[in-house]
C-alpha cells in the first residue's frame, strides 16, 4: 500500500472516530436535560469553544455576578457545541470561538440574545519539546519527516485557520502528508506536549503561560481569516440563569484590551 493511501485510511479513520465522539456528545447531554429536568434548580452552564477555556474560568474567578461563581463549563469544538444546543442541551450561554457556526442558530431562534463580539482570536504555533529544527513556518516546511497537527477544521475555527495559515506560507506540499487532524485545539496542543508531533498549530489563549516561553511563535494574522469570539445567551436560560448570562454578555464586551491581552486575545479594534 502506497504511503498516501495509508494516511488517507487513516484520517478518514480519525474523522469516523471523531463523528462518533460527537454523536456521544449529543447523547450524553440529552440525558443531562433530563436529569436537569427532574431537579429544582441546576447553576448556569456555559459552553465554551475549547480554545477559550482557560480565559473563562479566569474571567468567571474575578466576576462579582453571584450567578456565575458556581458555573459549569463544557468545553468542545465550536461547531459541536452548537450542534448539542440545537439538540436541546441545556446551555444558558455560549462562548464561541467563530462567529460562523453561530450563523444557522440565529435563523433556528436558538438564541435569546443577538450574538455579541468580544475579541479577537490568533494562531499559535507549537513545538514539540523534542523538536531540533529551526522554530519558524519556513524551518517548519524543511525539517525532515515533519508532522503537525491541527483542530478538525470542519467544527474548530483554529482548525480552519490553520489550513489557511498552511496554504497562505506555501506549506501545503510539505505537510500534506504529515498532517494529523485532532479534534479540537486542546486535543492538538497535547499532542505537541507529549511528542507525538513535531509541531502544533493552536490558539494563542491556550499557550500565554510563563511556562510555555520560548516552545511557540505567533502566526501573522494576514495568514488566516479573522477569528472574532462571540458570546450569546441562549433560550434555555431562565430566571438567576439567565441574569447570570446576561451578566456574563456585559463582563466580557466590556473586557479592556489590556485585560485580552493577557490572555492571549487582541481586542477587536486592534485586530483591525
Amino acid at each position: 500500500m502506497h504511503r498516501s493511501d495509508r494516511q488517507g485510511r487513516e484520517h478518514a479513520r480519525d474523522r469516523r472516530l471523531i463523528a462518533r465522539r460527537e454523536a456521544l456528545f449529543v447523547a450524553a447531554a440529552s440525558v443531562w436535560i433530563a436529569s436537569c429536568r427532574r431537579g429544582r434548580s441546576r447553576p448556569i452552564t456555559i459552553a465554551v469553544s475549547s480554545s477559550l477555556g482557560d480565559f473563562l474560568r479566569a474571567t468567571l474567578r474575578s466576576c462579582g455576578h453571584p450567578s456565575l461563581r458556581d458555573a459549569a463549563v463544557i468545553e468542545g469544538a465550536t461547531a459541536t457545541l452548537v450542534r448539542q444546543i440545537a439538540a436541546g442541551a441545556p446551555y444558558d450561554a455560549i462562548v464561541a470561538a467563530d462567529e460562523a457556526p453561530l450563523r444557522a442558530p440565529i435563523a433556528a431562534n436558538l438564541f435569546a440574545t443577538e450574538p455579541v463580539a468580544f475579541a479577537a482570536g490568533a494562531v499559535a504555533l507549537v513545538f514539540s519539546p523534542n523538536y531540533r529544527g529551526e522554530r519558524t513556518l519556513a524551518g517548519l516546511a524543511s525539517a525532515p519527516r515533519v508532522r503537525v497537527a491541527i483542530a478538525n477544521p470542519e467544527t474548530a475555527p483554529f482548525g480552519r485557520a490553520a489550513r489557511e495559515v498552511i496554504e497562505r506560507a506555501g506549506l501545503g506540499t510539505a505537510l500534506a502528508r504529515a498532517t494529523i487532524v485532532a479534534e479540537n485545539v486542546r486535543a492538538a496542543l497535547a499532542l505537541a506536549d507529549r511528542g507525538e508531533v513535531d509541531a502544533a498549530f493552536t490558539a494563542r489563549s491556550l499557550v500565554t503561560s510563563a511556562s510555555r516561553r520560548g516552545q511557540w511563535i505567533a502566526v501573522e494574522r494576514s495568514y488566516h481569516r479573522p477569528v472574532s469570539h462571540m458570546v450569546a445567551v441562549t433560550r434555555s436560560a431562565e430566571g438567576a440563569r439567565r441574569l447570570g448570562a446576561d451578566a456574563l454578555v456585559r463582563a466580557l464586551a466590556r473586557m479592556s484590551a489590556d485585560a485580552l491581552a493577557q490572555h492571549g486575545l487582541d481586542a477587536l479594534e486592534r485586530a483591525r
